[in-house]
């Protein structure tokens, strides 16, 4: 493998974690979104507010 092969490499493999750990990222924002409102809507059921405003 010669030293620019190597170098190419190197910068592919940085921006295939890079993408990858964005893909995590959003991931994991997105369940926390979608769990919140779950939550909210799980205790304005408790709070006898009616279901169609929950």
């Amino acid at each position: 493998m010669t030293d620019f092969s190597l170098r190419a490499a190197r910068i592919q493999l940085g921006a295939l974690l890079g993408a990858l750990a964005l893909v995590i990222a959003l991931g994991i924002t997105t369940g926390a979104f979608v769990l919140s409102f779950a939550v909210q809507r799980d205790l304005a059921r408790q709070a006898l507010i009616p279901e169609h405003l929950t």
